[in-house]
């Protein structure tokens, strides 16, 4: 059930990012800084709604700079890992919207992962 949770919040942080991430492209911003801006606002959002509601029921539900940090830097990572797949689907030929997509399903598998695992466990907030 958990994952469904992580993924409806993630699916916010994607409609964020895929919104964000599309207007900045088309404004003629790399694809480097359009996906880092729109990940740096969208990761935030998503942070707090799985701080919240997400993973609150494992631990205190109260918002931890340390957790916030923990996240934060392995969205840099899952960042690297989405633009260069981004970038790959492009070259391969599909469209921004196809590829940014596909680039998003798989960073949030991983971002499941390493979220459940070391951010928002109970040793995330020591």
């Amino acid at each position: 059930m958990r994952f469904f949770v992580f993924a409806f919040g993630s699916a916010i942080g994607a409609a964020i990012d895929l919104t964000l991430g599309l207007i900045l492209l088309g404004l003629g911003f790399s694809a480097w800084t359009s996906l880092g801006l729109a990940m740096v606002v969208s990761a935030t959002v998503v942070y707090v709604f799985h701080q919240k509601q997400t993973f609150g029921s494992l631990h205190s539900r109260e918002l931890r700079l340390r957790r916030l940090a923990m996240f934060l830097s392995t969205t840099v990572a899952i960042y690297v890992m989405r633009v260069l797949l981004f970038e790959w689907l492009r070259g391969a030929g599909l469209e921004d919207l196809p590829a940014l997509g596909i680039a998003l399903v798989a960073s949030v598998a991983v971002n499941f992962s390493v979220s459940r695992a070391f951010i928002f466990s109970r040793l995330g907030g020591k």
